[in-house]
């Protein structure tokens, strides 16, 4: 496929991945604090942070407890006390809900303000996400610290104000209502060389779709057109590096023959470097994803024991890392790499 830049800079609408927003404004109106608890004594003391109270040298004391210790004349370590990370709502402020409307309303009237489309759609997370029944090698945003504390209650206002513009993804991710939406963008583009939207986003996962978007923290870049091979790889990329924030693991390390092949140092896991030395290079689609079968192959010489009952060998591995990277372009899809992609392109992969 030839160039997908049609040069087009206004769209009938925006829509904006905004997931991240809605949780930005609720962190907005609190406040964390760590609470040290001396376990001797009992007694309690607030710190705005753990390296206030310890420092942040990994072997030495520092911060407070270094100058305690200098002061009283004692050799008291980290382990002598009992450290809570909290969250509470901020004190300077009153109304800490409308606050918070305040701070998505700003968000919203950015979108309004750009002038590249005639109106604008808020794509929000609903109620559950079928990655979380999928995920089995390790669960699903496992690593991901709770939501704020009146994360709920704006959620309930915000799809109560813009109610006549909200996408709401059920049994999905918001991102999945921007590749569903992609998908018939694309098609569209195909039949009469234009786009109707306009893609606009905070998380990497929306550069699998090829066509105009929109990175929010950089819209004076204005819009980006991702090509189709630009997209491809970009999956093939994560199906690699795997997502720390989603808690997807991707390829854990490489095999001693995939570090020769592409001459990779010695390292820990599977990293950005790497996964973009294994991909550089690639003239097409079909060779990219080989070149991912291969590495996995290489390291999953043999099947794996994930849980009781349950035996991983390397295609059980790709295959869930894929579904739970890959960002719908159909409701209710369940994408397998083998049957929906790998067969498709020729990939040959026994």
């Amino acid at each position: 496929m030839s160039s997908v830049n049609n040069g087009q800079k206004e769209f009938d609408l925006i829509i904006a991945d905004s997931d991240t927003a809605l949780f930005t404004a609720a962190q907005f109106v609190e406040e964390s604090y760590v609470l040290v608890t001396s376990k001797s004594t009992g007694v309690s003391k607030e710190f705005k942070n753990v390296s206030t109270f310890r420092g942040t040298s990994t072997k030495q004391a520092g911060g407070w407890l270094k100058e305690m210790n200098e002061f009283i004349g004692l050799t008291l370590t980290r382990d002598d006390f009992e450290i809570q990370e909290l969250t509470r709502l901020r004190p300077d402020i009153t109304d800490h809900l409308a606050e918070a409307e305040k701070h998505f309303s700003y968000y919203v009237g950015s979108l309004k303000n750009l002038g590249l489309a005639k109106d604008y759609r808020l794509a929000i997370g609903g109620e559950g996400n079928f990655r979380y029944g999928a995920a089995k090698i390790q669960p699903y945003k496992g690593a991901r610290k709770e939501k704020p504390l009146i994360f709920s209650e704006l959620k309930d206002k915000v799809l109560s104000q813009y109610k006549s513009k909200i996408l709401l993804a059920n049994d999905c991710e918001s991102d999945d209502t921007l590749g569903i939406l992609g998908s018939q963008n694309q098609s569209l583009y195909r039949k009469t060389g234009k786009y109707k939207y306009l893609l606009a986003y905070l998380d990497k996962d929306i550069k699998q779709v090829w066509g105009p978007t929109l990175f929010l923290n950089k819209k004076e870049l204005g819009v980006v057109f991702i090509e189709p091979f630009d997209a491809a790889k970009h999956f093939a990329f994560q199906c690699l590096k795997g997502d720390s924030t989603d808690n997807i693991l991707g390829l854990p390390d490489l095999a001693p023959e995939t570090r020769l092949e592409y001459n990779l140092r010695k390292t820990k896991g599977c990293g950005e470097v790497a996964s973009e030395s294994i991909l550089e290079g690639s003239k097409d689609v079909k060779e990219m994803f080989t070149r991912v079968c291969k590495a996995y192959k290489e390291y999953y010489k043999e099947p794996v024991t994930i849980s009781e009952g349950l035996v991983y060998c390397w295609k059980d591995f790709l295959r869930e890392n894929s579904i739970l990277l890959y960002m719908q372009r159909t409701k209710d899809q369940r994408f397998d790499i083998f049957t929906d992609l790998l067969d498709k392109i020729g990939v040959i992969y026994e």
